[in-house]
């Protein structure tokens, strides 16, 4: 707080008109309120009301909603579904983390890198999969020699 009055006090006292110098503490003023309470806002998130709940920026409706956090970003989704990076799934998917970008597959499903084997098949390799009655070697599906 002295360094804010020093500063309004130094441009009072320059060799400037009086209404410039005036205006220039008004900013200064203006600046040093607003900067304490956006920074408290962004320390504290928004206003919520009791019926919500703060999820980064915005407000979750508590009853129905709960807040997904994926890195550093934050959304609202409903209660039913599942958080799944910055998208969110339905209850009958899965989600798929096997990745940098997750990602919402059909139940039954297995993760397999960047996509989603279909029941019955297996992941072979990051991207692959072998169809049932295949075998995988070295990232590659082969008829199996049952």
């Amino acid at each position: 707080m002295s360094f804010f009055l020093d500063d309004i006090s130094r441009i009072l006292a320059s060799p400037m008109p009086r209404r410039n110098a005036l205006k220039l503490a008004g900013a200064v003023f203006a600046g040093g309120v607003l900067g304490k309470t956006t920074g408290l806002y962004a320390a504290q998130g928004p206003p919520c009301s009791n019926l919500q709940t703060a999820c980064g920026t915005t407000c979750c409706t508590t009853a129905t909603e709960k807040c997904c956090t994926y890195g550093a970003s934050t959304h609202c989704i409903s209660k039913a579904k599942i958080c799944c990076g910055t998208a969110s799934c339905l209850a009958t998917q899965i989600c798929c983390r096997s990745t940098a970008s997750p990602f919402c597959a059909a139940a039954g499903s297995v993760c397999c890198g960047t996509i989603a084997c279909s029941s019955g098949e297996t992941c072979c390799a990051s991207g692959v999969c072998c169809p049932k009655g295949t075998v995988c070697y070295k990232a590659r599906c082969y008829a199996s020699k049952a």
